[in-house]
């Protein structure tokens, strides 16, 4: 009885240590504390894409810039399976007054998010690479290795709508450890982008997880793609053609084709190429 409860006691003391261990480890590692919060957090959220009916108008894709509705590419798939045409010309400014080069909507987005995390920590948010040509991601590939680097023509880079960024201090995976890093990564979404290569995605993306790397998808798409927890990939593969769904004041609809049907009784209209032969249309109310 005596040794069935020392090993009961010993037991106890055993769970307690580790317990503890672990505990002291999460302080120690904020990225590591970080990255179980989101996966708890995640599991528990759940966002609603709902299927809706809405009165639309056929209009033929080369008549959409004569209603005043532009095509980007903000929602382009990029990867291995989708690569950019040889001739692809990104729609490409300097950020503000910098040499930083960056697609024209992306650099609105990023600088209301370098506003907030700058109001919010009095901490600024820096580039560490934006656009690149196919020749500098050549090059980057020959430097880095496939491992980390993705081809030429499979890269988000090439199209000025990805961002590795950085804080003072704080770099890779290390954006974790700092409060401005594990704020972005967690609110990015409200200004339109996501992080890229999420945690647990790798089967999916290819790519190991990257809290650098954020990618401009726009509104609302970006608070779907994370309050469903899911990848680009995913998300484009999820919306099926054809079809109209509604979330909040948004109605998104993901066509194919020569003509699209656009939603009627709408404020704005804005149409981006999938990166897979189709479209995707985002209208609000």
């Amino acid at each position: 009885m005596k040794k069935s409860k020392k090993r009961a006691a010993a037991a106890v003391i055993i769970v307690l240590l580790v317990t503890a261990a672990a505990a002291a480890l999460l302080i120690a590692r904020p990225r590591l504390a970080y990255m179980a919060a989101e996966t708890i957090s995640k599991i528990s959220t759940q966002t609603k894409l709902k299927e809706t009916e809405c009165k639309t108008e056929s209009v033929a894709v080369s008549e959409l810039s004569e209603r005043g509705i532009e095509i980007d590419d903000t929602l382009m798939l990029v990867n291995t399976d989708h690569m950019l045409p040889e001739n692809y010309q990104p729609d490409l400014i300097n950020y503000k007054d910098t040499d930083v080069i960056m697609e024209r909507h992306t650099a609105q987005a990023y600088a209301e998010l370098s506003e907030d995390i700058g109001e919010q920590f009095n901490e600024g948010l820096f580039v560490t690479s934006t656009y690149r040509t196919f020749e500098e991601q050549q090059q980057v590939l020959e430097e880095e290795g496939g491992d980390t680097a993705q081809q030429p023509g499979a890269s988000e880079h090439e199209t000025g709508l990805a961002a590795d960024i950085c804080f003072n201090g704080y770099a890779g995976m290390g954006v974790l450890d700092c409060k401005a890093g594990r704020y972005l990564n967690s609110n990015c979404q409200e200004h339109g982008f996501i992080i890229r290569y999420p945690l647990g995605k790798k089967n999916i993306t290819g790519i190991e997880y990257e809290p650098w790397h954020i990618r401009y998808v726009g509104k609302p798409h970006a608070q779907i793609i994370s309050g469903l927890d899911i990848t680009l990939e995913e998300y484009i593969n999820m919306l099926e053609v054809g079809k109209f769904y509604k979330y909040k004041d948004y109605i998104l609809s993901h066509q194919q084709g020569d003509e699209l049907m656009l939603p009627l009784n709408v404020k704005t209209i804005s149409v981006s190429h999938d990166g897979c032969g189709g479209y995707i249309i985002t209208a609000q109310k």
